[in-house]
């Protein structure tokens, strides 16, 4: 199988939906595609390798997203690629990107592990949120829509992956010592956001022995970053 690369958009598109259901061989020409093509495209190919079966995906994701030399915007859309390929299997690379010299990389990482990672970047995690809540109130604290919150935030990003994995009470009370901490320094709909769907992380609520809903806060964190594109 091969991609038409000098197709126009829709063919190429066509081409690309083609290759996600191509089984090993679409896999294969996905990949080797990225050779061939210019950004836009490589952004469109890395995103279909997402969803992709083969052995020749993971491999150019895992090198892709390291490579410093390679377009950030190719970057981000790897690592949301390789989260949605390997899931939990992603961890690694995605805590090495938390400490990416590219601040659209690191983000783009702490939202992905927020979404599949395991426990091995709590407290590189837990760091970046006592350092991002330990600053000054947001100079414009409205500026965060609730209904997109998922995508804007960081701040929730870190803290939904920090209560994926309480797997001790030492973690739940830092968690919640650090967000209490930190109330202040939260954009408004991040603390309506807290109140409505993690009370017992907020001043009112953190006496409370309520459990979260971890599946529910996870499956909040990939709407819409994980959302299936090709195989619908």
């Amino acid at each position: 199988m091969q991609l038409r690369y000098a197709a126009d958009a829709n063919e190429f598109e066509a081409g690309v939906a083609e290759a996600v259901r191509g089984g090993a061989a679409g896999d294969e020409a996905l990949a080797r595609a990225l050779l061939a093509v210019g950004r836009a495209r490589r952004v469109t190919i890395v995103a279909a390798l997402g969803e992709a079966e083969g052995p020749f995906g993971v491999p150019v994701l895992r090198s892709l997203v390291q490579e410093k030399r390679e377009d950030v915007d190719v970057r981000c859309a790897g690592l949301v690629a390789l989260s949605k390929r390997i899931g939990v299997e992603a961890s690694d690379v995605l805590v090495n990107c938390l400490a990416d010299e590219n601040e659209s990389v690191q983000r783009y990482a702490l939202k992905c592990l927020a979404c599949v990672g395991d426990d091995r970047g709590w407290a590189q995690v837990y760091e970046l949120l006592q350092v991002a809540l330990s600053g000054a109130p947001p100079r414009f604290p409205n500026s965060l829509s609730f209904k997109t919150l998922s995508l804007q935030s960081e701040n929730l990003a870190a803290i939904g992956y920090l209560a994926r994995h309480l797997t001790t009470p030492n973690r739940r009370s830092a968690l919640v010592d650090v967000v209490v901490g930190g109330w202040e320094k939260l954009y408004s709909a991040e603390r309506q956001w807290l109140n409505e769907y993690c009370p017992s992380l907020t001043p009112k609520g953190r006496h409370e022995q309520k459990e979260l809903d971890v599946g529910w806060i996870t499956s909040w964190l990939c709407h819409p970053l994980m959302s299936v594109l090709y195989l619908r």
